[in-house]
């Protein structure tokens, strides 16, 4: 009964249980317990807490240790999932990139044995990065040979992006 009462007193610190003089009853109607608090009683549960109050402070910070370890665990299992997705997508780019070139030199060689006029027809109509790589592992002669039987505007869209290229490539190396 009477920890019942020490709990309603906590929860309650202003609770009339504290007033100074005369003690307080709680009602049977409350159903929680009946009887009365005396100053007594309030002299021993400020004597509690003050004396355990380091206790209940570091169980608190124990807990909040454990659930800062907990999470430390989840936060490393996801980075390690996401590490392993990473090296992944790493793989997997690399894997891209090395069928693109292997294609993309395929190309070169069906490019370079084609006659010029058939060639710029067949580059005319492909996207300009594709375009442009083609043209750019052709020997000169060649590639010069498919740009002369071009439209002159794509003709020259293309060599203004492999300028560009190059002018980009040679500040790569500069810095």
């Amino acid at each position: 009964m009477a920890f019942a009462g020490v709990l309603l007193v906590g929860l309650w610190p202003s609770h009339p249980a504290f007033a100074e003089d005369e003690p307080y009853i709680i009602p049977e109607s409350a159903g929680i317990i009946t009887g009365s608090i005396s100053k007594k009683f309030k002299e021993d549960y400020q004597k509690f807490c003050a004396n355990n109050s380091d206790a209940i402070s570091d169980a608190k910070f124990a807990w909040q240790a454990k659930t800062i370890t907990e999470m430390e665990g989840q936060l490393q299992l996801v980075i390690d999932r996401l590490e392993a997705k990473k090296k992944e997508y790493q793989s997997w780019v690399l894997r891209r990139e090395e069928f693109i070139s292997k294609m993309t030199d395929a190309l070169v060689k069906i490019y370079s044995t084609m006659d010029p006029e058939v060639a710029a027809a067949q580059i005319a109509i492909v996207d300009y990065d594709t375009a442009v790589s083609i043209i750019t592992k052709l020997k000169p002669r060649e590639a010069s040979a498919i740009l002369n039987e071009m439209d002159p505007v794509r003709a020259s869209q293309l060599v203004k992006i492999i300028v560009g290229a190059i002018a980009t490539d040679e500040k790569k190396e500069t810095n």
